[in-house]
């Protein structure tokens, strides 16, 4: 268990509708386009020169390649390559999955995904369960499951102090990747890399305005649905503390 002090990693990264937008470009003669290269964050020019486009990095990659970004894709540009955002590690498959140019990604993990996506995004989703429990400036706000951190986020621009934990470190490598989970190095987040059934356990009693807790579905995290956790969630609470548990 220990503190992890979240550093964001910048990319340039491309989704199907922007590689596209600079095919098109390039098939109607343009020199440059002005394309999101952050997931809807900033727009920036990129060069069109022949059968190669240049990244304001100096990378350059044939527009041939672009192709190979998937309608669900989030990939990074790098070296002259266009690399998937995924990958396999200690048994699992983890992949950033695309919810459109300007939206927040959602993470994929062997499969299941992370938020809700099916007539919402994975930002609106996380924004719905903060909603409910009313964060006021000042909150003291416990956030199990941090995953790319929307839920931590959105409550810490609400005026919450923040404490979050993460089980799996390749999440959050995954998350320095993805532009929507910078936040997450907010001087209000505290994010603990860890299992939350040790730090629960060494938190203050009636210390924390509020809870939510998203944890993995039950077969991959049983302990998380124990009777024993709820008991040191009650704990941590404040006296008509409120608990929003994603079941």
């Amino acid at each position: 268990m220990r503190q992890f002090a979240f550093r964001p990693k910048p990319a340039l990264l491309l989704v199907r509708e922007t590689a596209e937008q600079i095919v098109q470009a390039a098939q109607r003669g343009d020199r440059t386009i002005l394309v999101s290269l952050d997931l809807g964050f900033s727009k920036t020019e990129v060069d069109i020169r022949g059968e190669q486009v240049v990244f304001p990095d100096g990378s350059k990659v044939n527009i041939r390649l672009l192709s190979k970004v998937g309608p669900e894709d989030v990939c990074m540009v790098e070296r002259g390559e266009i690399f998937k955002l995924a990958f396999y590690a200690d048994n699992r498959y983890y992949r950033l999955l695309s919810a459109g140019p300007n939206e927040a990604p959602t993470l994929e993990i062997s499969g299941i995904h992370m938020h809700r996506i099916k007539d919402t995004t994975p930002w609106r989703d996380a924004l719905e369960k903060v909603r409910s429990l009313r964060i006021a400036p000042g909150t003291r706000v416990l956030d199990i499951g941090t995953g790319l951190g929307y839920t931590a986020i959105i409550a810490s621009r609400q005026g919450g102090e923040v404490t979050t934990v993460e089980l799996d470190p390749n999440v959050l490598e995954m998350a320095r990747i993805n532009p929507w989970s910078k936040g997450l190095a907010s001087p209000r987040i505290h994010l603990w890399l860890g299992n939350a059934l040790e730090l629960v356990p060494t938190l203050p009693s009636d210390h924390f305005h509020s809870a939510i807790h998203d944890p993995p579905r039950f077969a991959y995290a049983g302990e998380l649905y124990s009777k024993s956790f709820y008991v040191e969630l009650f704990r941590v609470l404040k006296p008509k503390g409120r608990l929003y548990h994603y079941v």
